[in-house]
Formats: structure tokens, C-alpha cells, sequence
């Protein structure tokens, strides 16, 4: 009976954060920015808004894909449901580790058409809303379908290497090293279906490693996808990007009328 009443809590608790998740932003988050290598290195999967989250379990069912691209080799992470943290593993090279997770495909009810306008105003589609009034489209009890795909940049002893584009449909990747940067700046670049991502709303959160205020800027990409970030030492950041496309609800099994993929990578920057 007492394993019974842990599963059921366990997908209590999962299925509560999934409809916690809409709407909010997705991350991946390491208790330590830099381990040694033998060391456990140990990472959580949160959701919320503001740099701000809760934990998620383990949930095989809800995962596409969640692996560690290290400097010689790469593996998928192999939990239990309702491990917290989500991803633990001991990297035994010196290096930058990419980490990797890719949500399954979810879906978000509307109950009204002023939530989903919040949510489109919020990450840059302000027009969203008036193409949903001419396609006909409920102002009410309408579906979207989501999808999350999150990186995460981490040190082993000197971190030493470069993040790497991952095949991810959206994706950001840094193109400087946060573990060895040369001034204030960092250039990013987005992709959205394997071709630069130009024009995309992106968000970034910045927060004092072991503190909970946040700063909050916005910005675009230009025509490659790049961005430059100022950066400050001592700082973990959240960068997020939005993708929303209009889908036919008779070509969907789940009538889902828009489709949305959110992209982010995390990192800190170190105090020397």
C-alpha cells in the first residue's frame, strides 16, 4: 500500500506541474555551475516565470529527449520516475558539457481568447491575435500544442570548448564560451528548423548566483540569428525564445488550432 500511495502522489504531483507549465517559461538549472571531474554534477528541469520555478520530476512520459554532450562522448540520462533532481551524472573529462532536453508534444486549453492574448503580446506576437479572428476561430475552448527545447551549459575542471548546434527544431547556441570570456559581451545565435532565426523576440533573465532578484531586458535577432548579450560575473542567465505558427485544427488528431516551441539555454558567468 505505501508504494502505491508514493506512485499515485508522484504522478499527482507530475501532472499538476504539467498544467502549471503552459505560459511559462522552461529551463534547465545546475546546483553548481562548475564540478570537478569524478564529481557529481546534478541538474534540475524548472518551469515558472522571472528566473523563478518550480522543480520538475523525473517524467519519462513527458520526455522526448534529455542527454549530456560532453567534450569525447555523450549519453542519455537514465532516471526513475519522480527522481528530483531530474539529471545526475558523474563526467569524468575536463570540459564544457551541453546539456540537452526536449519535451513531447503537450497541450494547452484556452478558456479565453484574453489568456492567449496575454501569452502572445508577452513574446512578440502581437498580430496572433487578429489572425485568430480572421480564420473564424472559438474565442473560447480552443487548443494549442506546445513543445520545449532546452540547453544548458556547464563546466568540468577548466571548461574548455565551444556549444555546438544540436539538431534542436528551435534552438540558441553561444557562440563565446561564458566560462571564457574576454570582456562584458556574448554572441548568441538562433535557429528555428535548421536555418537562422531572424526576428525573434528574445527574453533574458538575469539573476545573482545564490540570489533571487532578477533583471529582466528584450531584444530581437537580426537576419542571421544573432544576438550580444552583456554579461556580468557572478550571474547565472535564462535566455528565451518563442516560435508560434498557425496549424490546421482538421490536420491535427488533438484540434489544436496554433502550435508553439520554446527554445532557451542557460549558463553562468564566472566570478574569475
Amino acid at each position: 500500500m505505501p508504494v502505491r500511495i508514493g506512485q499515485i502522489l508522484v504522478l499527482l504531483i507530475a501532472l499538476s506541474v504539467s498544467s502549471l507549465a503552459y505560459g511559462h517559461e522552461f529551463w534547465i538549472e545546475a546546483k553548481e555551475w562548475r564540478v570537478q571531474p569524478g564529481d557529481e554534477m546534478q541538474l534540475s528541469l524548472r518551469v515558472g516565470t522571472e528566473f523563478k520555478g518550480l522543480e520538475q520530476i523525473y517524467f519519462p512520459k513527458k520526455i522526448n529527449r534529455f542527454e549530456w554532450v560532453g567534450p569525447k562522448d555523450s549519453a542519455a540520462f537514465e532516471g526513475r520516475l519522480g527522481d528530483v533532481p531530474a539529471g545526475v551524472m558523474r563526467p569524468e573529462q575536463e570540459g564544457l558539457y551541453i546539456i540537452r532536453h526536449e519535451t513531447k508534444a503537450d497541450l494547452v486549453n484556452y478558456e479565453s481568447l484574453e489568456k492567449f492574448e496575454r501569452f502572445v503580446v508577452k513574446k512578440g506576437f502581437p498580430k496572433a491575435v487578429t489572425r485568430h479572428r480572421q480564420r473564424q476561430l472559438p474565442t473560447a475552448g480552443f487548443r494549442e500544442t506546445y513543445r520545449r527545447f532546452g540547453k544548458s551549459l556547464v563546466a568540468v575542471g577548466h571548461g574548455e570548448g565551444e556549444d555546438q548546434r544540436l539538431g534542436m527544431e528551435v534552438e540558441i547556441t553561444a557562440l563565446d564560451n561564458p566560462f571564457h570570456l574576454q570582456d562584458d559581451s556574448m554572441r548568441l545565435q538562433l535557429h528555428r528548423d535548421s536555418s537562422p532565426w531572424s526576428g525573434a523576440r528574445v527574453t533574458i533573465f538575469a539573476r545573482l548566483v545564490g540570489d533571487t532578484s532578477v533583471t529582466i531586458d528584450q531584444t530581437a535577432t537580426d537576419d542571421e540569428g544573432l544576438i550580444t548579450v552583456q554579461v556580468l560575473p557572478g550571474y547565472q542567465y535564462l535566455i528565451d525564445a518563442v516560435s508560434l505558427e498557425e496549424v490546421d485544427p482538421d490536420e491535427q488528431a488533438n484540434g489544436a488550432v496554433w502550435a508553439s516551441r520554446w527554445a532557451s539555454l542557460t549558463f553562468a558567468v564566472p566570478l574569475s
